[in-house]
């Protein structure tokens, strides 16, 4: 029993698969002498079935045996999950167990398989050259050995899966980082697909657009390719010679982007349609998903793998989508700045092009001189301004003295700016900035003033038109935190809403707090992604109907921490960051991850702490039903001054208590 209880110990340490080989095969050597003995374990990337352990084999013996694993014992005892248990092979009436044991002179076999919860994923196995060689003892030693190594595998597809999600994260950070700050868009995002495809050892990653057609279905064109030898590209539009017929006309695969579907696999695994394009283009596997700008479906971004039959992992599918999610707000924002450039250039002409407008006035403010653009301008002839009367700035008061369209300038001795409208000469209404200083005599005494006027009503519109784009690329990053929210949301669909109900509550508490608009929005977008961490913990944790252990618990703990850690290098306006880090933290210093205390705490963070408790505590979990939304009020302000901030808590509760506040229907 000390060997068995060493095993279990030391299969805790384990961090690979060919440890988990080893030290398996050190358990079977360690309960006595075999003639034969094998383990098989999936490859945790493309699930090819490898020896990863083999006693008793010639070189040669073993690599045939790797061979032709899957059409033999091993494949056949991973494919169904069953005990092989083949006493004597002579006796048996299975061809594949006669030719295999002629291959490797044996009587009897015995194979138990290794299982997790996607099924079966190896085998360990023994074989001897006498018939009838195994009983009880060496089942029960194998059944043991092929549970504890199910387990252990199951850890170690968990880990593997999730650091290549947190590989692709951490390239998604980085790449958004060049989109943002970087002067040549186009090389940065190359750079941010080569850092993937580099990251996960691919083969290419392509970004390509959906174009419409007048007739039939879109067409799918690359935009952007890297391939694995660094040949950076931008390639426009796919030949004829790699773009058969049968690609533009693959509906299914616009359906599933449309339906906001990740969508690939192993060649084998997917749509018949799509396979003789893939096979012309050497892909083995493949992994899409869609690319959406304003809501709409805009492409795809897709990881190619020519070299293995790669599986693609849960995590790998969440983190790819929000690749997706970052291109679409990236694009979107490219567009808005195309489109405020090139507005910009063209007011910045039609600027350049409009000669100012100058004229002097004495002290009473009739026009001594004027220039032609001027009398353009108001229509006036040669003769016609003499005497008139100058507007800067207008009043109505000043207008109704009957001054013919034109105010008097003011007294005073310091420049003033002032935007009017006027209607020029043909009738139409402009935007004219007027810039007038008074001018003095040598002894001080006031001679007169002078007024430069600017045509600026393209910027004045501009203004207005950059005004819209601001509050476009306010909506896209609410999209970005709405996106990574429903991203939690997909993990965990029994808290459906959690994050959405909790930025509403927490919103409302702000302003009626009296935060400004900035902060507000900021506190939304928080709420909006406060839980983003839980997407490193096991949905069978989040999903878990029974109390958690204390590891799990210390797992759940960690979502603070982890949420922080993927939004810290994304540039939102807002500490958004902290106050995810930050929402579980408690006024006693009680709380997580940092033990921070009072003022230490962010106001955002503690408003989204209070409305974070209000909406858990009255809503279903996994492992309780509803308290109600009284139990919530009595919990937060049990804890007023204590765990939660009482001013927030003071608020909260007027909301519900006093002004009727509700959480939105799911």
């Amino acid at each position: 029993m000390d060997n068995w209880r060493a095993f279990s110990r030391r299969l805790a340490e384990v961090h690979s698969l060919q440890a988990l080989g080893e030290a398996a095969m050190a358990f079977v050597r360690a309960q006595g002498r075999v003639e034969y003995a094998t383990i098989y374990l999936q490859d945790l990337v493309d699930g090819s079935l490898r020896l990863v352990q083999a006693d008793g084999f010639t070189p040669k013996e073993r690599d045939e045996a790797e061979r032709t694993a899957w059409g033999r014992h091993p494949g056949m005892v991973v494919r169904t999950g069953r005990v092989l248990h083949v006493p004597d092979v002579d006796r048996d009436e299975q061809r594949l167990s006669r030719s295999s044991a002629r291959s490797f002179e044996v009587r009897s076999r015995l194979f138990f398989p290794i299982v997790t919860s996607r099924g079966g994923v190896g085998t360990v196995g023994l074989a001897s050259s006498r018939p009838h060689a195994f009983g009880e003892r060496h089942a029960t030693v194998l059944a043991f050995v092929s549970e504890l190594s199910g387990s252990v595998y199951e850890r170690l597809a968990t880990e593997e899966a999730l650091q290549r999600r947190d590989a692709m994260l951490s390239a998604l950070s980085r790449g958004t980082r060049g989109l943002m700050r970087s002067d040549d868009w186009d090389m940065a995002l190359v750079e941010l697909l080569g850092d993937l495809g580099r990251t996960l050892d691919l083969s290419r990653v392509n970004v390509a657009s959906i174009q419409p057609r007048r007739t039939g279905p879109p067409r799918l064109v690359a935009e952007y390719t890297w391939r694995s030898d660094d040949t950076r590209q931008r390639v426009f539009s796919l030949t004829k010679a790699n773009a058969p017929a049968g690609l533009s006309t693959y509906t299914d695969l616009f359906e599933r982007l449309q339906r906001d579907e990740v969508h690939g696999g192993p060649l084998p695994t997917l749509n018949q349609a799509l396979r003789p394009f893939l096979e012309s283009q050497g892909i083995r596997s493949i992994l899409m998903a869609p690319v959406k700008v304003s809501d709409e479906l805009w492409g795809l971004v897709g990881l190619e793998d020519c070299k293995r039959d790669r599986v693609w992992s849960a995590p790998e599918a969440d983190a790819l989508r929000a690749v997706a999610g970052t291109l679409g707000a990236a694009l979107q924002r490219r567009t808005d700045e195309r489109r405020l450039q090139e507005s910009e250039a063209r007011h910045r002409a039609a600027i350049q092009d409009q000669a100012e407008l100058l004229c002097r006035t004495d002290a009473q403010g009739g026009i001594s001189f004027a220039n032609p653009a001027f009398l353009r301008f108001f229509g006036l002839g040669d003769d016609d301004w003499k005497g008139r009367r100058v507007r800067v700035p207008a009043t109505s008061q000043a207008s109704a003295e009957g001054t013919g369209g034109f105010v008097m300038l003011s007294g005073s001795d310091q420049v003033e700016i002032a935007e009017e409208r006027h209607r020029d000469a043909g009738g139409q209404v402009r935007w004219l900035q007027w810039s007038d200083r008074p001018l003095r005599d040598a002894s001080g005494e006031l001679e007169g003033y002078q007024s430069v006027g600017r045509d600026i009503t393209e910027a004045h519109h501009a203004r207005q038109e950059k005004d819209q784009l601001v509050r476009a690329l306010r909506k896209a990053v609410e999209g970005t935190a709405s996106a990574l929210s429903q991203l939690v949301e997909q993990r965990d669909p029994y808290t459906a809403g959690h994050q959405r109900r909790v930025a509403t509550l927490a919103a409302a508490i702000a302003e009626t707090m009296g935060l400004t608009s900035e902060q507000v929005a900021g506190i939304t977008i928080g709420a909006l992604v406060h839980d983003l961490g839980k997407i490193s913990v096991p949905v069978e944790i989040l999903s878990k109907p029974s109390q958690l252990s204390a590891i799990e618990l210390r797992l759940i703990q960690e979502h603070p921490a982890t949420g922080y850690q993927i939004l810290a290098p994304l540039d939102f306006p807002w500490p958004v960051a902290e106050m995810v880090r930050q929402h579980h933290e408690r006024m006693d210093g009680s709380g997580y991850p940092r033990g921070l205390k009072g003022d230490e705490i962010l106001l955002e963070a503690r408003i989204i702490a209070v409305a974070d408790a209000v909406e858990a505590a009255s809503s279903n979990r996994p492992y309780r039903p509803a308290r109600g939304l009284a139990h919530a009020l009595d919990h937060i302000e049990g804890q007023s001054g204590l765990g939660y901030d009482a001013g927030v808590v003071q608020v909260c509760s007027m909301l519900f208590r006093h002004h009727g506040f509700a959480f939105p229907e799911a």
